[in-house]
């Protein structure tokens, strides 16, 4: 399955009782094994996501049946699938939050997550056919949080954070690989973040430009960091 040349936004026109609220998601995946969300070898075919409360949301988790009816009823566990999402040449800006929302995705890019006793986890290549620079267009721009990773592995490849507050983020890391190179982050306060070493796999961060803003942050309250390892 492929999701190419879509624009997700909003028009602040959401009728009651939503009103003066942004959308919850663009895309909201969830326990798919396999998907392409935008075409490398075709810039003009990537996705914009604009104006939400979050661009994509991809969620695995393990579900709980019940098979049978009367006497015979039982619960079965289905475990979550290993899932491959692949995101190419899109764009996100303007990501943030809904008025008292908690939801973790809120104010995200891209979130992904593992919610699974048994089973598989997401696995994402974000990546884009330019390689970025001051002069190149954002491919994350004014979000709250831009990558967002928890029981998540990924690639993260050319991508240009812009004035975000945090860009690349990942808590939970047991088992979970992150390759994070060649990505341009400019005035974001928060760039490279992992939370907790927990037998991670392997989190190489190499050929990365990171431009940091001169003041603190309102959002976060410390000084701007360049790569955290919590």
């Amino acid at each position: 399955c492929s999701i190419t040349g879509n624009t997700f936004t909003a028009d602040g026109n959401m009728l009651a009782p939503y009103a003066n609220l942004k959308p919850e998601h663009g895309i909201y995946i969830y326990n798919s094994a396999s998907l392409q969300i935008g075409d490398i070898g075709a810039p003009n075919d990537g996705n914009v996501f604009e104006n939400l409360q979050n661009g994509i949301k991809i969620l695995n988790e393990t579900v709980m049946v019940t098979i049978g009816q009367g006497p015979n009823q039982q619960m079965q566990l289905i475990p979550a699938p290993s899932s491959y999402i692949q995101l190419k040449n899109n764009t996100m800006s303007g990501i943030t939050k809904n008025a008292n929302s908690t939801a973790d995705e809120a104010g995200v890019g891209v979130y992904a997550e593992a919610n699974s006793l048994v089973g598989g986890r997401p696995r994402l290549l974000i990546t884009n056919s330019v390689s970025p620079s001051a002069q190149s267009a954002p491919t994350f721009q004014n979000c709250e949080y831009a990558v967002y990773l928890k029981q998540a592995s990924a690639d993260v490849f050319n991508q240009h954070i812009d004035h975000c507050g945090i860009g690349i983020g990942a808590i939970k890391c047991e088992g979970e690989k992150y390759n994070i190179s060649g990505n341009y982050l400019n005035q974001t306060y928060w760039n490279i973040v992992k939370s907790g070493d927990e037998s991670t796999l392997g989190f190489l961060v190499n050929n990365n430009t990171i431009t940091m803003p001169g003041d603190e942050p309102n959002l976060i309250g410390l000084p701007p960091i360049g790569i955290l390892n919590a």
